[in-house]
């Protein structure tokens, strides 16, 4: 690996660019921003990825970032107002993983704004056998699902929705959003009389678009809009070894309510064992809280944040992922890159790869929860001895106490 002390150039607000160790990002904006602002909603890093080894980290999703849940919750209703008033019967799609909890947030926002409306994600994990399977190709890990509802009544929801929003941090070409959308439209019972795709940032000039096995009405709706240049140096790294596991994760993931498999209420998402409500009752005025989510379980952890942010906590909020971004320890290494740290332990649903959990040690916590929807057992203790959560909570203790 090269090691490389740079720093972010800037030459005007609207344009940075980041010189990484294979390469240079640069970065244009439309319009003029503030490069604080900036840095609130993404950063950079890299990663171990041969068809991009660059990443934008997003410091709103609670993914690669801890993200205080007062400053998610701005994001969430940015992009629910971006929305046309007369949005009716709608179907919120969030894109796993990063975007699941982004996903649930802005559904929380819908469901407050327009009425009833149903949220459902895309997977990795697809345990249902209603599944239909399409491609993310930029991906470290390409196969993605989306399990139709088994539960009929949220079936015919979705059969009878008016407006279809899907939901990504990121847009650059509008390929896995397209083999999203197909996904649904596939079923010939679908047919939304319009498509939102709405994104934190997105990169695509004004270029993008669906393209859709029905005709339907399609508006991208974003919070910052630019362009991006890659110019590579010919450096590389040693990549990992990464297979897609074929081991079924249904044994080890808890079988409650989630958005994998569609919800009608944001409801659902407080729906937790005894000893999380304890954990947010115990929370004080002013306390900084840190709540780990694991993989694609985001939303309930996120709710939980939210929570713990309502009684007048500090809450941010965090959660593993599968992505294999390379961090720097060297804080100095340039200002705005992305991945200072990671905890790497073993995959808690699939028992094969690696999982991360990212710049877990950027701010003191006065209490930390772990929120699970894995078996406890499954948590490696190395991952528990380094991130040392006061409370592990599993949505198999739901289970087992119903």
């Amino acid at each position: 690996m090269f090691l490389l002390i740079v720093g972010v150039v800037m030459t005007t607000c609207a344009e940075l660019n980041y010189p990484l160790q294979t390469g240079i990002l640069k970065v244009t904006l439309d319009g003029d921003h503030d490069y604080n602002q900036v840095k609130k909603l993404f950063r950079v890093a890299e990663r171990y990825n041969p068809k991009r080894s660059f990443l934008f980290v997003s410091t709103v999703l609670g993914k690669h970032f801890p993200s205080r849940v007062s400053e998610m919750d701005i994001v969430f209703d940015t992009l629910c107002q971006k929305l046309p008033d007369d949005i009716s019967n709608f179907a919120i799609v969030g894109m796993a993983e990063t975007a699941i909890g982004l996903g649930a947030g802005v559904y929380q926002k819908c469901v407050q704004r327009f009425g009833s409306g149903i949220y459902g994600t895309s997977t990795r994990f697809p345990v249902s056998s209603f599944i239909r399977n399409f491609l993310e190709p930029h991906s470290h890990a390409t196969n993605q699902s989306l399990c139709l509802p088994s539960d009929s009544s949220i079936y015919d929801c979705l059969k009878n929705i008016d407006d279809l929003i899907l939901v990504d941090d990121e847009l650059t070409t509008g390929t896995t959003m397209s083999n999203l959308a197909n996904t649904l439209l596939s079923q010939t019972s679908i047919q939304p009389k319009r498509i939102f795709v709405l994104s934190i940032t997105d990169w695509s000039q004004s270029q993008l678009t669906l393209n859709l096995l029905k005709p339907t009405s399609v508006e991208f709706l974003s919070i910052l809009k630019g362009k991006y240049t890659w110019i590579g140096n010919g450096n590389t790294f040693r990549l990992p070894m990464f297979t897609e596991s074929t081991v079924s994760p249904k044994e080890r993931m808890a079988s409650v309510k989630s958005p994998r498999y569609w919800v009608e209420c944001p409801s659902t998402f407080s729906e937790w064992p005894r000893s999380v409500s304890d954990f947010i009752k115990n929370t004080k005025k002013g306390e900084s809280v840190l709540i780990v989510g694991t993989g694609e379980f985001m939303a309930k952890p996120l709710r939980v944040a939210q929570a713990i942010e309502e009684i007048g906590g500090k809450a941010y909020f965090s959660s593993t992922t599968r992505s294999p971004a390379i961090p720097n320890e060297n804080l100095e290494y340039f200002e705005g890159y992305g991945v200072h740290s990671h905890i790497v332990f073993p995959d808690l649903y699939q028992g094969q790869g690696m999982n991360y959990l990212y710049n877990y040690d950027i701010h003191k916590w006065n209490r930390i929860l772990l929120y699970t929807d894995a078996q406890k057992g499954n948590i490696s203790t190395d991952f528990i001895e380094r991130l040392k959560p006061d409370v592990i909570v599993s949505d198999f203790d739901l289970v087992s106490s119903d």
